[in-house]
């Protein structure tokens, strides 16, 4: 490989690490407190934030026992059985069967998970609990995956398969997502692109998917890592395997870059480039957790970094930490490539650390008996949505998004 092959290679690898997303959090809060960002800072209110969440975790969780941020927690639905039923069907499972299974159902749905908007729910056809957001999500995409709606196979409906990904139209999304004018699903296409991406990106990907299933990752993991992986190899590992899935946005070295963002006050080339992997970080996130339960260890969890979504961001502008200079912008559509919302994203990275340090601290607690994953789950995200609801009917964002499904 030549010399600019391998710069090619190591700046597009640097771009896809955890270490980018921290980098330009910092980086994004120094232009923040030199003015020169739409938000101004304001961290004497960081111990004000810091509060809710530490309210929020011990009356959730006295005993200090927090699960991780994951797409697992979307399924714990109280009066929902559908979780019941697939850990039974996990029963006569392999360890081995069991992480490929719930690598299958974990990706596809999180593909699903981004912001659904205030009037979507979804109604458990089973016991008729209605729920929105992303609980409702959750339980719409595992509904979809017991049915068989990610499989090709008729004797083997528990699967994801690219056969089956590249025939789901929106038409199959509105029906298993209830979807209808009174009902309407942000983002639907977007959804249903990211399905048919997913299918694409294994198929071109042979060495890693060679049953053509996402659940392949597992085996992957195991010849590069062995059972013992840090996090950021499992990080590593989603964006080499799913990264093609995202919509084409910035382009660097021919390559696109999904959740990385030009921002132009930074200059050109590299350096004007935002790294940010909200959605394959919440991904991560969710397998290690799936992984952790089929017996594999997984290490330095808080090498990944929080997620800039609107619920993180929110808590951060709802209780004055971040302000917008000019207020009048909070209730204009701002797209996920415009500076206001890029800004808003990296800040929301930055302040999340400094937030845990602070909840640590409050709770006695260290990094590795409270990792960043449970701060968010206990937590952050959760303190977002619970003062949003407060303050917005609808718990909206308390700045307005152009979503597409894709990013938040």
């Amino acid at each position: 490989m030549s010399t600019s092959n391998n710069t090619m290679a190591n700046e597009l690898t640097y771009l896809f690490s955890p270490e980018a997303v921290r980098h330009s959090s910092i980086k994004m809060y120094k232009h923040a407190m030199n003015g020169n960002t739409n938000f101004i800072v304001d961290e004497s209110l960081l111990n004000e934030a810091a509060k809710l969440v530490t309210t929020l975790i011990r009356e959730n969780h006295p005993d200090l026992n927090i699960p991780y941020h994951s797409r697992w927690r979307h399924f714990e639905v109280p009066g929902v059985t559908l979780l019941d039923k697939l850990k039974e069907s996990f029963l006569d499972y392999t360890s081995q069967q069991k992480a490929e299974t719930g690598v299958d159902l974990i990706v596809a749905s999180v593909l699903l998970d981004a912001g659904a908007g205030p009037k979507w729910k979804y109604t458990d056809p089973e016991n008729g609990v209605r729920v929105g957001r992303s609980e409702g999500l959750g339980l719409a995409s595992l509904n979809m995956f017991m049915n068989g709606g990610f499989s090709s196979s008729k004797s083997n409906p528990l699967i994801v398969d690219t056969e089956a990904l590249s025939q789901i139209t929106p038409d199959a999304l509105t029906a298993y997502f209830q979807v209808s004018s009174d009902n309407p699903l942000v983002g639907l296409n977007g959804r249903v692109g990211l399905l048919n991406s997913l299918g694409a990106a294994m198929l071109a990907k042979p060495e890693m998917f060679p049953n053509q299933r996402p659940g392949d990752l597992v085996s992957y993991l195991q010849r590069q890592h062995g059972n013992t992986i840090k996090a950021k190899e499992v990080l590593a590992g989603v964006i080499l395997g799913f990264g093609n899935i995202w919509p084409g946005r910035t382009v660097f070295h021919n390559k696109n870059l999904g959740d990385v963002w030009q921002y132009a006050p930074f200059g050109e080339g590299i350096d004007s480039l935002v790294s940010l992997h909200k959605l394959s970080q919440w991904l991560t996130y969710s397998i290690i957790e799936t992984l952790q339960n089929s017996g594999f260890t997984i290490t330095q969890l808080d090498d990944l970094t929080g997620l800039a979504e609107y619920r993180n961001g929110g808590l951060l502008v709802d209780t004055g930490v971040l302000k917008l200079r000019n207020q009048s912008k909070a209730s204009e559509l701002h797209k996920p490539s415009s500076e206001l919302i890029i800004e808003w994203r990296a800040l929301t990275i930055y302040l999340l650390d400094l937030l845990a340090e602070i909840i640590r601290k409050d709770l006695g607690k260290t990094s590795e008996e409270l990792p960043l994953v449970k701060i968010l789950e206990g937590g952050t995200w959760l303190a977002g949505r619970r003062i949003a609801q407060t303050l917005r009917d609808g718990a909206t964002a308390p700045i307005l998004l152009d979503s597409d499904g894709t990013v938040f």
